[in-house]
């Protein structure tokens, strides 16, 4: 996907970013949805039981697992893609922004065909080289690497026990346990892991908690549901994953540094975990989880450092809302997306975003922020630098033959 078409997305943002995750919950047959309301009906008896456990874990667990498989969510704002381009090239929105803008890197298919192969040769040298760190990355980023989930969790099961604090790593871990519902690596050594990588992050928690249901022991996933609801943190480590692979690569795969950050923001964004399953789960559950799944909508949107995540939990709230029929805290909450997220979102950040493909300042300024303090201090900051620069009129970051 090229640069114009996510920053087309990041535009959007503005306009219908506080509705996105109605559109993200798991769809099923009427079949299975009929299946789905039986076994919610039952939840409470089959709790009582261990010998029934199974059976209550089963409407939810297959949901979970399957959208952590599936390339392409759900997602409203692409069927406005075309909309948004049209704001992108219109002078008048330009000409409202302090910051100065540049256009938009466009490849040639014959560009990303070779960008694919560099990037193919660069993780296939990390598993022939005697160097932990490269076998790491290609684990990480590779889909072509050809090692199974099996391998990727003896890999960093292996990679903890010398490195317990890594917490790139316990996301990995749990990633590809969450594949293995029936391996004995993905067992209770989970929670110690977690506890020790980033024990106050509430996105690793309720990663855990998904891996829980998965492996249908619903006792276990409600307990690390709470405890993810408890905590004050959430951080998908997209940051992490930006830097981990600019990092790692510049100097290393002889292509643009533009190209590399647009990589980089891919690669990133399809480590994120898909949780729309928790809707179903939440709405479906609310007589027995309701204050549960609230403290954890609640948690997500207030504490989230990255606002795909924060967006999630405003969602899941007015999800419960509707379900509640409270009109008057559903509409003070949609308002309240309405303005969190026009006044990040912006003409603004996509001249902003234009100037950071050639401007690598810009680039550390927002990644640094974001790592250290989340999205809206990275959004934040680079604004600001933005602005100061765009006074200069001799800056001029943009490619001159664009």
């Amino acid at each position: 996907m090229n640069s114009k078409v996510w920053l087309a997305i990041s535009l959007l943002l503005a306009i219908i970013l506080y509705w996105q995750y109605q559109a993200a919950t798991p769809q099923t047959a009427s079949g299975d949805r009929h299946s789905a309301n039986h076994s919610t009906n039952q939840t409470n008896s089959q709790l009582e039981s261990q010998n029934k456990s199974t059976h209550w874990a089963d409407s939810f667990s297959l949901q979970a697992q399957a959208s952590q498989n599936s390339q392409t969510q759900a997602n409203p704002l692409t069927d406005n893609i075309n909309d948004a381009q049209s704001s992108l090239d219109d002078d008048e929105a330009t000409e409202a922004s302090a910051i100065k803008r540049c256009p938009f890197a466009e490849f040639t298919d014959q560009e990303h065909q070779l960008l694919d192969s560099q990037l193919t040769a660069f993780f296939n040298e990390g598993y022939a080289v005697d160097d932990i760190e490269l076998r790491k990355l290609g684990y990480i980023f590779s889909a072509d690497s050809g090692a199974s989930n099996h391998h990727k969790r003896l890999f960093f099961s292996d990679y903890l026990q010398d490195n317990p604090n890594d917490s790139i790593a316990v996301h990995q871990l749990l990633k590809a346990c969450l594949q293995l519902p029936h391996d004995k690596g993905c067992g209770e050594q989970l929670d110690t892991l977690v506890a020790q990588s980033d024990n106050d992050n509430g996105y690793l928690w309720l990663q855990l908690a998904t891996n829980k249901l998965v492996q249908r022991k619903p006792s276990q996933f409600i307990r690390y549901l709470e405890i993810a609801a408890s905590k004050s943190r959430f951080d998908n480590y997209y940051f992490n994953y930006v830097d981990l692979f600019l990092s790692t690569s510049i100097g290393r795969i002889d292509i643009a540094y533009t190209k590399l950050r647009n990589t980089a923001d891919e690669l990133a964004s399809a480590q994120l975990n898909n949780l729309s399953y928790l809707v179903d789960f939440c709405t479906g559950n609310l007589n027995k989880y309701q204050d549960s799944c609230l403290r954890l909508a609640k948690s997500l949107d207030g504490n989230s450092k990255n606002v795909d995540l924060q967006s999630f939990g405003s969602g899941l709230l007015k999800e419960i809302y509707r379900t509640l029929d409270d009109d008057e805290a559903l509409a003070e909450q949609t308002a309240l997306d309405q303005q969190r997220y026009s006044e990040l979102y912006n003409q603004d950040w996509v001249n902003a975003q234009s100037l950071m493909q050639y401007d690598q300042e810009l680039m550390v300024t927002w990644l640094e922020n974001g790592k250290l303090f989340g999205e809206q201090a990275a959004v934040s900051a680079l604004l600001s630098e933005a602005k100061l620069k765009s006074i200069n009129p001799d800056y001029l970051p943009c490619p001159l033959n664009q």
